[in-house]
């Protein structure tokens, strides 16, 4: 009774052990996903205000 018993403990350790493995990789996919998006938007916004410099610099020299 005792040896089914450290079974049953043994193997429900191991199980919460593989769930939060499993969670672990959900979360650092998403950490992963959600750096990807936010370098891409950080890039663009550079592009944007590269592009409004631009602008800017182009309507001083037309009134000069």
């Amino acid at each position: 009774m005792d040896m089914m018993l450290g079974i049953v403990l043994m193997f429900g350790i191991a199980m919460i052990i593989c769930v939060g493995c499993i969670l672990a990789n959900g979360t650092q996919e998403h950490i992963d996903y959600m750096n990807n998006s936010y370098l891409k938007e950080k890039e663009d916004r550079n592009k944007y205000r590269a592009l409004d410099k631009l602008e800017k610099r182009i309507a001083t020299l037309e009134k000069k």
